[in-house]
């Protein structure tokens, strides 16, 4: 048994089990994308490729069961409708707070260390209800029913945060900028529009030797000019609409996160009336913008994930749409198929070099 302890053994037995803080926790199966800068097409609407260092996309997502993404390079976590990371956030942005969105949110409480948790305004005091309401259940003694005194520390920093809000934050030396997006959603609902501020040799400082502009910074002369670059967009459960409403997200986004929650066209006008995405409203936009990566999450759970992949593969023009399905699904699914040779793959361009477009 390792080092003795049960807990330590189930994780070393299951790796879809972890070990923190003395608790074994169940990780749910999920799915991965490394977004690479020098893997994006130089074809933007707005010009010049993009300079960040690559980053990494893992989590999942169906509609109605859970859905949560991580990116480990920069400890943030989008929405909390499932356990996708063994370690503890520093930041976390909420969608909205429907079930499969949330549900996990009690488990990143911290007191040492509590993240930031940006959600809607209109959300704030239900979730705060919410939490007290958790801590008055997890704080109730079995024998007698009776209630002990619930922790009074911060755990989670709550910041409620309004449509076309911005927000800033340094992290890590290098300060990012979050716009808050309007989805078109039965309740309030966000998007995160993220990016990172930059900086820019002033043009007529370029060519002098490094020693030259060093001395220049010493006497305070600003020798750079500041920008923002876009670093990804993560939007909740939205119809095609916030496209329609803000277009400008799609010339300044190189990386967008964005729910496909139906396919068959049966289902068009459910999509209309749950207020989720139909990939039909969807293409036009996946279509005109080839130079951006279109991560389509929040599959329904009426489809499998192999009938996703097979849809998805002969759909994009431009091979820039990636479906965060989980691999081990397609697989399992196609050997139950009785189809022969290997399982279909993701055939966009951030996942295959060939024919790069």
């Amino acid at each position: 048994m390792a080092n003795g302890d049960p807990k330590r053994l189930l994780a070393s037995c299951f790796p879809f089990w972890l070990v923190r803080d003395g608790k074994a926790v169940m990780l749910a199966k999920t799915t991965s994308i490394l977004v690479r800068p020098d893997r994006l097409p130089n074809s933007f609407d707005h010009g010049a490729c993009c300079t960040w260092s690559p980053f990494t996309l893992v989590g999942r997502s169906r509609a109605g069961e859970g859905t949560s993404f991580a990116i480990p390079e920069l400890k943030w976590v989008f929405d909390c409708g499932a356990l996708v990371q063994g370690w503890k956030p520093v930041r976390i942005f909420l969608t909205h707070t429907h079930c499969d969105h949330v549900h996990f949110l009690t488990h990143f409480k911290d007191e040492n260390s509590p993240p930031v948790v940006h959600l809607p305004v209109q959300a704030a005091s239900l979730v705060k209800a919410y939490l007290k309401a958790h801590q008055e259940m997890v704080d109730c003694t079995t024998e007698t029913g009776s209630q002990v005194a619930v922790q009074s520390k911060q755990d989670l920093i709550l910041t409620a945060t309004q449509s076309d809000h911005e927000f800033q934050f340094r992290q890590g030396g290098a300060m990012y900028i979050m716009h808050a997006v309007e989805c078109d959603h039965r309740i309030p609902c966000l998007g995160y529009s993220i990016y990172k501020q930059k900086f820019k040799l002033k043009e007529a400082y370029v060519g002098l030797p490094g020693p030259e502009i060093g001395r220049l910074r010493k006497e305070g002369v600003e020798v750079t000019n500041s920008y923002l670059e876009p670093l990804i967009l993560y939007l909740g459960d939205t119809t095609h609409k916030v496209f329609e409403r803000l277009p400008d997200l799609l010339k300044e986004h190189k990386v967008v996160v964005v729910e496909c929650s139906f396919i068959d066209d049966s289902d068009l006008e459910r999509a209309d009336t749950t207020k989720h995405t139909h990939w039909k409203n969807l293409k036009p936009y996946v279509d005109a913008h080839p130079g951006i990566l279109f991560v389509l999450i929040h599959f329904t759970l009426k489809q499998r994930s192999l009938d996703f992949r097979k849809f998805f593969l002969h759909q994009s023009l431009h091979r820039n749409v990636h479906p965060m399905l989980i691999n081990e699904e397609v697989e399992m699914e196609w050997k139950k198929s009785g189809e022969t040779g290997d399982a279909p793959c993701c055939n966009c361009f951030m996942c295959c070099e060939k024919d790069q477009v």
